[in-house]
């Protein structure tokens, strides 16, 4: 079967004039996001408040209308976004506890060394591992948010449905994380405030590239 491909150069600046068009609700909306989030109980809605930012990208790129009110659609779908938000938290902090022991274990082996740079350089390994669960989590499930906007009543069902779509094109979507992740990495070397710019920028881009599989799969139907 064809796979789908992603003009990555093309994708990114085609994201951003989106993304600049529309600036006001994606990038305020992404802000509120982590406003409501850093409350405290706020991240148990992470699924609502990460649909609402899905969907005005979405409905941006498609050149439909967007509103602010856009922003909290996903109340109106409130338990299917709600279950995916806890499940890819349950993933990521699952996968985290995990990779906790051997990481601890290691750095108080190194420790007993009295080596201070066998010290640093386990810590700092540990702590990238620990990466690892959000960026598999993230790269199976980014689109399982706009499965859910595009009629998918189901959680697990639209994760099911994402994890099919990423890994039967995983190439194309491993280059994809790529070049956002090195997009990611910009918006940290600005003090961490670029990423206020950069995060609903890949949104938009995730956005694409989910339309573009999207397409793919109604025109090989068809």
């Amino acid at each position: 079967m064809q796979k789908t491909e992603f003009p990555l150069g093309a994708m990114v600046s085609d994201g951003w004039r989106v993304f600049i068009d529309h600036f006001m609700l994606l990038f305020f909306g992404h802000l509120l996001i982590n406003l409501i989030l850093s409350s405290g109980p706020g991240f148990i809605i992470v699924g609502p408040l990460w649909f609402g930012l899905c969907a005005v990208a979405l409905l941006a790129l498609r050149g439909l209308p967007v509103k602010i009110d856009d922003l909290f659609s996903g109340f109106q779908r409130f338990l299917p976004t709600l279950v995916l938000g806890l499940l890819m938290s349950a993933f990521i902090l699952g996968g985290c506890i995990v990779l906790a022991a051997p990481v601890l274990l290691a750095t108080l082996a190194a420790w007993t060394t009295q080596s201070a740079p066998l010290l640093v350089m386990t810590f700092s390994v540990g702590m990238t591992l620990t990466l690892v669960p959000i960026c598999v989590v993230m790269f199976f499930y980014s689109p399982a948010f706009f499965i859910l906007f595009d009629g998918e009543t189901d959680a697990i069902r639209a994760m099911a449905a994402s994890r099919r779509m990423v890994w039967n094109n995983a190439g194309q979507w491993l280059g994809l994380w790529a070049v956002l992740s090195l997009l990611h990495v910009a918006g940290l070397l600005l003090c961490c405030v670029g990423l206020y710019l950069v995060t609903p920028w890949m949104v938009v881009v995730l956005a694409m590239a989910y339309d573009r599989e999207k397409q793919a799969a109604s025109q090989a139907g068809s």
